[in-house]
């Protein structure tokens, strides 16, 4: 004989030993359409104002703030993109530009004063300050 199992979405049946798989119908387009309009039906009694009973009960905190989407845009606006401009604007101010850009602009100012100081316009001191370079150079490099 025949032995018939409902299992999932098709029929298990059992012939003479053995097992075939057969597929359930498919449902019919009209059961859609019919399912479609029940839910579109329900969302008008939903929103509309005429029957204020069924909007009451459809009136939950949830849905009345939006899924709170805007309170939780807001703090993670506030708790990231926030902080992080603060701190990338603390690093600039106080990093970069007080110890990098000031730093390497004082270093250099600082230098060329070291050096005006030498710049004393006469050949004959050049001459000298040449030469005394040769022989350090020179000292440092057989004494050493």
């Amino acid at each position: 004989g025949r032995r018939q199992q409902q299992h999932g979405p098709g029929r298990l049946q059992q012939v003479a030993g053995q097992v075939e798989l057969r597929q359930a119908p498919l449902p019919h387009p009209a059961q859609h359409v019919v399912v479609a309009h029940g839910d579109g039906r329900a969302a008008a009694l939903a929103y509309s104002s005429e029957d204020e009973e069924v909007a009451e009960r459809f009136d939950i905190a949830l849905l009345r703030n939006r899924f709170y989407v805007d309170e939780f845009y807001r703090w993670l606006i506030d708790s990231t993109q926030e902080a992080l401009a603060r701190v990338a604007a603390f690093i600039d101010r106080w990093i970069i530009d007080a110890g990098a850009v000031r730093g390497v602009s004082s270093g250099t100012w600082g230098a060329g004063a070291l050096l005006r100081l030498l710049q004393v316009g006469n050949l004959q001191a050049y001459t000298f300050l040449l030469g005394l370079g040769i022989v350090a150079l020179i000292y440092f490099t057989v004494f050493r």
